[in-house]
């Protein structure tokens, strides 16, 4: 009687162990679900040259993706994939600032040349002006 309680309390020790697994990895799946939700919001913002929404939005990312990976601390199976997904996101960070800086430096030339050719303008007609005939 001793043993099959033991082996029933050791089975249900072990049930117990397989359902909070995948409870936790349940609750991992639908916070990994929201980081999709951003980071497909984040293609769209960065599509749209709203790259500091881009910015804000893959930082979510990040934080559900730390959420998700702590949630599954104690389950080293996914681990790889973590890894992968935040280099992913690295990534993806990176290119939007760089998208962003580019688009600056793009603008500023922008603004330089028309400075310059508006200088030139103003310069060609003060030359026009002491010339009057």
């Amino acid at each position: 009687a001793h043993a099959a309680r033991d082996a029933t309390v050791s089975a249900g020790r072990i049930a117990g162990e397989a359902i909070g697994l995948r409870a936790r990895r349940m609750e991992a799946r639908a916070t990994l679900m929201r980081a999709k939700a951003k980071s497909i919001r984040a293609q769209s913002a960065a599509g749209d040259k709203e790259f500091e929404r881009a910015d804000q939005l893959l930082s979510e990312a990040t934080d559900l993706l730390r959420d998700a990976r702590e949630v599954l601390s104690d389950d080293q199976a996914c681990d790889a994939q973590f890894d992968a997904m935040k280099s992913s996101l690295r990534e993806a960070t990176k290119a939007v600032r760089t998208q962003a800086e580019n688009t600056r430096k793009s603008i500023e030339q922008v603004l330089a040349d028309t400075d310059k050719m508006v200088g030139a303008l103003e310069s060609n007609e003060a030359r026009a002006a002491e010339q009057k005939p």
